[in-house]
């Protein structure tokens, strides 16, 4: 059997009592619903919600495995939203590797699903990122704003038979208030989860300003691997520019929108592990 990551994201999310925006989370069943398989995090508010951390199956080609993602508004005393069935190798064999149900209210459920190791780097990672010189994007009236920068990693997912490039979000660190030189909290996670087991699986980091509504914007991005991260750590001291990374708006390299300086780039091999 093979093991797949399946990642889940919904649009059209309908609103709850008095019109407040739903913090959603999906519950995945299997076994003709009999069994949970899993339950991801609870979504920023909002009528779109994308989970960042992906659930295992494991199946061949030969097999029929029916699940049901379920649909959850923590906020509204986990009611039940919306609901779609699905199929694994139906939604592996789709176009994109992706399939989207519509629920009889509207909303739109997205199953997409990747094979989870195709490289040999099995463990995890510990990273810490700060950014500088971060554009601010945020001045206020009188000038004396400041953005409220957060980043996001996402992991590419393509299918080239079908000329599809996919960004699948795998980390979102915490929002800096009023600086343009954020240090974000150091964290972990796995290279499964990270990049497919490989450390040169494309990755993009996003610097995001925060808004309290939820409409984000994008300050500037980078594409990067874990291995590129690994070999840029700063060396001198945390304002490293040498070895920081441009982060740029559109594709535009002209344009500067800050660095990204990488102060911790640990790598921990399970083989390595079990060896100590």
């Amino acid at each position: 059997m093979t093991k797949y990551q399946l990642s889940l994201h919904a649009d059209r999310l309908r609103k709850g009592f008095l019109w407040r925006r739903p913090m959603a989370y999906a519950v995945v069943m299997v076994e003709n619903e009999s069994k949970t398989l899993g339950k991801t995090e609870v979504a920023q508010p909002g009528t779109r919600a994308e989970w960042r951390k992906p659930m295992t199956l494991e199946f061949s080609s030969d097999m029929h495995v029916p699940f049901t993602v379920a649909l959850h508004d923590s906020r509204n005393d986990d009611r039940l939203m919306a609901k779609a069935d699905f199929e694994a190798s139906e939604v592996f064999n789709s176009r994109g590797h992706m399939q989207m149900k519509e629920d009889r209210n509207g909303t739109q459920i997205y199953a997409d699903l990747h094979e989870a190791i195709q490289g040999p780097h099995q463990g995890y990672i510990r990273l810490q990122l700060r950014g500088l010189d971060i554009k601010n994007v945020e001045p206020g009236l009188l000038g004396l704003g400041r953005s409220d920068p957060f980043f996001e990693i996402s992991k590419k997912n393509s299918d080239h038979a079908a000329g599809i490039v996919r960004w699948n979000s795998v980390y979102r660190s915490e929002e800096i208030c009023d600086h343009l030189n954020p240090f974000w909290e150091p964290f972990s996670i796995g290279l499964e989860e990270l990049c497919y087991c490989n450390l040169d699986w494309p990755l993009k980091i996003a610097v995001w300003d925060y808004e309290n509504d939820g409409d984000h914007r994008v300050i500037g991005e980078v594409e990067v691997t874990a291995q590129k991260l690994i070999d840029e750590v700063a060396v001198k001291g945390n304002a490293d520019r040498e070895r920081a990374f441009d982060l740029i708006r559109d594709g535009d390299k002209t344009k500067l929108k800050g660095v990204l300086c990488v102060l911790t780039a640990d790598l921990t091999l399970e083989n390595e592990a079990m060896a100590a």
